[in-house]
C-alpha cells in the first residue's frame, strides 16, 4: 500500500529546520514547540525511508538527501507563494489577535475597530482566545502571539500593575501592601498563579506567606478586569489594556511598581503571507502604537 506524501506542514517545518539548522529555532519560526518539530521531521523521514536531518535538537545539520529535498522543496514553496499571491482574490491581510490584547487594546485603536487600512490594503483582525497560531490549518495571514520567551523579537514587553477600585480598598480595614493579600479578594488574570507569582517575587514578597483565601480564578485578563471592576478585588495586569480606567480613576494602582515580566507580545507570519512589507509595516505600527503613560497621581496611598 503507497504511503500519503508528507503534509503540506510537515513539508514546511522541514524547510523551517533546513533553513535556521535548529529545532528549536524553527519551533518558533512556526509557533510550535520542539517536540512538534521532531514529529513533523520523523513524519518526513519515514515517508522517504532514510534519515534527512543529522545531530542534536540545538544543532542539526542535513544529509546529502536532505539538502536535495530542501532545495527542490524551496522551488516548489517559492512557486506555491507566487500563484497564492497572484490568485488572492483582494488585498485584506487577516490577522489572529489573544482576545484580551484585541478587545481590551488593538480594535479600541483602530480606526473603525475591525480593520486598519494602509498602503497594503485592509488589516482584518479576529479576536480568539487560542495565543497559538497554526498557519497550516488556520486561515491567517499573521497573527500577534504572546510569548514566554525573553529572545524573541518582541514589540511590546509586558509589564504588570496592581490595581482595584478606590471604593473597594475603602472597604479594607488596613489598607497596608501585606495585609491586602491577606484579607483582600485575590483576582487571577488566569488559571495559574503565574502572573502575581511574578509580581510578588519582583517585590521580594513571600508568595506562600501572602495569599490570602479570598481568590477567583478567571479565563482571561479581561475577565480579571471586569472582576475588579465589577464585584470588587485586588488583579495584577498590563497597563496597556486599563489606561482608560486608570485616566478616569476608575482604577487605582495598590502600589506605584510597574514589574516587567520579561515576556510580550510579538508578531508571526505566514510563509505564504502576500507581502512581507506589509507585515514590517504592521510590526512597526504595534510598536510604535503600544505604549502607556501611567496618570501621575493614580497610586492609592498604600505603604
Amino acid at each position: 500500500m503507497s504511503r500519503c506524501t508528507p503534509s503540506y506542514k510537515s513539508l514546511e517545518v522541514f524547510l523551517a529546520v533546513a533553513r535556521t539548522q535548529s529545532y528549536f529555532l524553527a519551533g518558533e519560526e512556526m509557533c510550535i514547540d520542539a517536540t512538534g518539530v521532531y514529529k513533523h521531521i520523523k513524519t518526513v523521514e519515514n515517508y522517504f525511508d532514510q534519515r534527512l536531518v543529522l545531530g542534536s535538537k540545538g544543532n542539526v545539520k542535513l544529509s546529502e538527501a536532505g539538502k536535495q529535498l530542501a532545495k527542490q522543496l524551496n522551488d516548489g514553496f517559492e512557486i506555491i507563494n507566487s500563484a497564492c499571491s497572484t490568485l488572492k482574490k483582494d488585498d485584506s491581510l487577516n490577522v489572529k489577535l489573544p482576545i484580551s490584547f484585541g478587545l481590551r487594546w488593538l480594535l479600541p485603536n483602530t480606526h473603525d475597530n475591525f480593520s486598519l487600512a494602509s498602503e497594503f490594503g485592509q488589516f482584518h483582525f479576529h479576536v480568539a482566545y487560542s495565543h497559538t497560531i497554526d498557519f497550516a490549518d488556520e486561515d491567517f495571514d499573521m497573527a500577534v502571539v504572546y510569548t514566554v520567551n525573553s529572545k524573541d523579537q518582541k514589540f511590546y514587553d509586558e509589564r504588570l500593575v496592581a490595581v482595584a477600585k478606590p471604593e473597594y480598598l475603602e472597604t479594607l480595614i488596613d489598607a497596608s501592601w501585606p495585609e491586602l493579600l491577606k484579607h483582600g479578594r485575590i483576582i487571577h488574570p488566569s488559571s495559574t498563579e503565574a502572573d502575581w507569582e511574578i509580581f510578588l517575587d519582583k517585590l521580594d514578597m513571600d508568595v506562600r506567606q501572602s495569599w490570602c483565601s479570598q481568590r477567583m480564578m478567571t479565563d482571561s485578563i479581561s475577565s480579571a478586569i471586569s472582576i475588579v471592576k465589577e464585584i470588587g478585588g485586588i488583579a495584577v495586569v498590563d497597563p496597556l489594556f486599563i489606561q482608560n480606567e486608570l485616566a478616569s480613576g476608575e482604577l487605582v494602582m495598590v502600589t506605584p511598581e510597574v514589574v516587567p515580566t520579561g515576556f510580550g507580545y510579538k508578531l508571526a507570519g505566514s510563509r505564504v503571507m502576500p507581502d512581507e512589507d506589509a507585515y514590517r509595516f504592521l510590526e512597526k505600527w504595534l510598536t510604535e502604537n503600544c505604549q502607556f503613560n501611567l496618570p501621575a497621581l493614580s497610586q492609592a496611598d498604600v505603604a
